[in-house]
């Protein structure tokens, strides 16, 4: 029989990628061969919610630099501590996150709060994927050029001599609790990024504040830099919908609203029909409808309320010519044709947008 010590080491990494992580942490206890396999996939993706275990990872890693060598996957995620224990775990984030010379992606708590400071100096060539739950300097964007997938809870444009960044081949953007600015100030030369396929974003462009006819942001520039999107989710509850967006953003085929089912959208009413014109003028190819509500469990569960929701939603769909596909809390319809009858369909979960604006 041929064993581990006779297979090429890209035989041994297929095995260990189709093998459960709780029977990979059994295999590296068995014999010192097992667990010199197991241990680059261990410590490949980390993801941790408890301080006490966060903690005695950032010490181990700090004692032997070949495991940070592995590390490229790290998603922290902790409950609110006392603040001498949170300044114990920034100092330790400070220390061990320049030597995960190999980090891919990278997720931080809002837990971590004021002790962002620790984003000031650090320098990751390798990162590719950044979500910050805390406010973020522009200067760190600027010193990461080739992120793709960002999440931004408030950019600090202050900490940077420019307040800006240059972010070149973006694929995903998140703004939590940023402004409509933020998409140039991340994507300051104001080019088009063909890479650039989604954002979601809680406080999205406002075409003029109230009465006032003068655009508060550039729209000319936010349309080059996004000529490419694909899908924009609303994470924001949309009973104040902005302004339509123009120039209308012509790329965009799925459209994604989050609405809290308690105060914007009213069982006893049907939705405004001003969201769904301003949604067709600024977005008029939408071939896809996500319609998320809140909470999606409990009453909102029962099909009686979700066909009821879906009738209502019918009503006003008439202003998306080209609409193919609707979703709601996991249920999906679509039609044959832009003049064919919807009909309920199976809905395949993963395909969801997750508009949440918390830690995934």
């Amino acid at each position: 029989m041929t064993n581990f010590y006779s297979l090429p080491p890209e035989i041994c990494d297929a095995i260990f990628i189709k093998v459960q992580r709780v029977d990979i942490i059994a295999l590296s206890r068995t014999v010192q061969l097992t667990h010199a396999l197991a241990i680059p996939h261990l410590y490949r993706t980390i993801a941790m919610s408890d301080y006490n275990r966060i903690t005695l990872l950032l010490h181990t890693l700090v004692q032997d630099k070949r495991l940070c060598n592995m590390v490229l996957r790290l998603e922290l995620h902790w409950q609110p501590q006392p603040a001498e224990l949170l300044a114990k775990l920034a100092f330790q984030l400070c220390h061990i996150l320049p030597k995960l010379s190999n980090l891919v992606h990278l997720t931080i708590s809002e837990a971590l709060g004021k002790s962002n400071w620790i984003y000031e100096h650090l320098n990751m060539p390798s990162l590719r994927e950044f979500h910050a739950f805390t406010p973020v300097s522009a200067r760190f964007l600027e010193r990461h050029p080739h992120l793709r997938d960002v999440t931004i809870q408030n950019l600090d444009t202050q900490a940077s001599t420019t307040g800006t960044a240059n972010l070149t081949e973006p694929h995903f953007l998140r703004f939590l609790n940023c402004g409509s600015n933020n998409l140039l100030n991340i994507c300051s030369d104001g080019k088009a990024r063909r890479t650039l396929r989604r954002i979601d974003w809680r406080q999205p462009p406002h075409l003029h504040y109230g009465s006032m006819p003068t655009p508060l942001f550039d729209s000319e520039a936010i349309h080059r830099v996004a000529s490419h999107v694909i899908q924009v989710n609303y994470l924001q509850g949309v009973s104040d919908m902005p302004y339509p967006l123009a120039p209308a953003w012509v790329s965009v085929k799925r459209v994604g609203i989050r609405v809290d089912r308690w105060s914007s959208w009213p069982l006893d009413s049907n939705p405004p029909a001003r969201l769904f014109n301003n949604l067709a003028i600024s977005f008029p190819n939408t071939d896809t409808l996500d319609v998320i509500i809140e909470p999606i469990t409990g009453a909102c569960s029962e099909k009686h309320e979700i066909l009821d929701i879906w009738r209502q939603i019918q009503n006003n769909l008439a202003v998306f010519p080209r609409l193919m596909r609707v979703t709601l809390c996991g249920w999906n319809w679509t039609r044959s044709s832009p003049t064919a009858a919807f009909e309920e369909t199976e809905c395949d979960l993963k395909d969801i947008p997750n508009l949440s604006v918390d830690y995934p």
